[in-house]
């Protein structure tokens, strides 16, 4: 983890989670997907929280995933926040898979157990397009 690609230590920790995901989303996807989109990162900041703008980000994004031909798409989400704007209706996503927080360990020691939110999972989701 600590020799990963970013110079910090939390973000190379995150990014192994990433890896491990992508490895397992295929398992997971519905037969046929040809082409599958993949965000790299949706993020509001967080004095505009709340105020629907991950809903737009998403509508923006799917929007740009069908112009590019994609059969589906997927999502990770991190914390509860991430996962709810992802889960929220208008979305049409569905949790495809979870890995739980406390199953990532370095040296034996769970690497995200205190999450801002409280959150105990990675949530991988997906919808078609």
């Amino acid at each position: 983890i600590q020799s990963g690609p970013w110079g910090s230590l939390n973000a190379n920790r995150y990014h192994v989670i990433c890896q491990a995901a992508m490895k397992q989303t295929n398992k997971f996807l519905p037969k046929g997907i040809q082409k599958l989109g993949v965000p790299r990162a949706l993020f509001v900041h967080p004095e505009f929280r709340g105020e629907g703008i991950g809903i737009l980000l998403f509508a923006e994004t799917k929007k740009l995933l069908k112009n590019l031909n994609c059969d589906g798409w997927t999502t990770f989400a991190v914390v509860d926040g991430s996962r709810n704007v992802t889960l929220h209706p208008a979305n049409d996503m569905k949790v495809l898979f979870t890995f739980p927080y406390n199953k990532f360990k370095e040296n034996g020691i769970p690497i995200f157990d205190e999450l801002v939110d409280g959150t105990r999972e990675h949530s991988i989701m997906y919808a078609d397009l």
